[in-house]
């Protein structure tokens, strides 16, 4: 099975504007590595958003340790991405 740089994130508050969810998700997915992108989409995605990190280890990271921890109120719920996001 190929490794995996792309994370799924469901559970967001649906109470937070697009622009601070994007910072916000940028600056703590940053802790664990690279963010090479961030898509979000309010009205199809409401309330997830797909992270791709710069290597397969670095998303495994974010996704071991901030599963489940609060973000604004509700437990992060993270897995990887069924496909890969492309730049």
């Amino acid at each position: 099975m190929e490794a995996k740089s792309t994370l799924y994130i469901h559970n967001l508050s649906d109470g937070i504007g697009m622009d601070k969810l994007r910072s916000n998700l940028f600056l703590l997915f940053s802790m664990y590595g690279e963010v090479i992108d961030i898509r979000l989409d309010g009205r199809q995605l409401r309330g997830q958003a797909f992270i791709r990190m710069s290597t397969p280890d670095e998303a495994n990271l974010a996704r071991i340790t901030l599963n489940g921890e609060p973000f604004f109120g509700q437990p992060l719920k993270i897995e990887f991405s069924k496909n890969e996001m492309t730049v």
